[in-house]
């Protein structure tokens, strides 16, 4: 009788003791550029054609709880890829989502490229402040847009914004157009950048001397 009672205080405690748990979250990057993520207050750069995993702390696991899920906030965005949901047939870009996790399975994403990227280093003394670009479809059409930058971009920073590609179907090419801190704009790109998908330009901006272009 009291072995009986020793192996049943036995079994209840076992189902009573707590350990923790964890899930992992398995990032695919299947794009030429690197993805960005930052998940529980991490912040991870995976490079292009490379996954990594991250383990996420799920929770005391009992035998009594069972598998644990947690619900936590996923920053992920990368140079020629992003979240892409529809709203009324228009496209929308996201980089903020939340994902669940099981303890003891893997939640993966696959990140395969819907667009193309432009690149701008600053290799100069003065901030770059704005830029844009236009979109043009030869003979019939332009127009220009701003790229919102996160802040001005110092020397020896660098910055990159996704842009639309360009297709079989939708051949267009770019040009850019940078603003320094004195007022000075940079032209950049002509008729031969075109940017498919997983295409990025890369813009080095370096000797500005020969450009006299300003707003007063």
């Amino acid at each position: 009788m009291r072995t009986l009672l020793l192996i049943f205080c036995l079994a209840i405690l076992l189902m009573l003791t707590a350990c923790n748990s964890s899930g992992t979250l398995k990032v695919i990057n299947r794009s030429s550029y690197n993805i960005y993520i930052t998940i529980d207050g991490k912040d991870i750069i995976i490079p292009g054609n490379t996954s990594k995993s991250v383990e996420v702390d799920t929770g005391k696991e009992t035998v009594l709880t069972g598998t644990r899920t947690k619900e936590v906030p996923l920053v992920i965005y990368g140079e020629t890829w992003m979240i892409r949901i529809y709203e009324y047939d228009e496209a929308v870009y996201l980089k903020n989502t939340n994902i669940k996790i099981n303890s003891g399975e893997t939640y993966k994403i696959y990140c395969d490229p819907i667009l193309a990227a432009v690149k701008v280093k600053n290799y100069q003394d003065l901030a770059i402040t704005a830029m844009s670009y236009t979109i043009h479809h030869p003979p019939f059409s332009e127009f220009t847009r701003e790229i919102i930058l996160p802040d001005s971009i110092q020397k020896d920073e660098e910055f990159f914004s996704p842009l639309p590609p360009a297709n079989v179907d939708d051949i267009f090419y770019y040009t850019f157009n940078i603003k320094l801190a004195d007022g000075t704009w940079i032209p950049y790109g002509d008729e031969s950048t075109i940017l498919y998908v997983d295409q990025e330009k890369v813009i080095d901006v370096i000797d500005v001397s020969k450009y006299v272009t300003k707003i007063h």
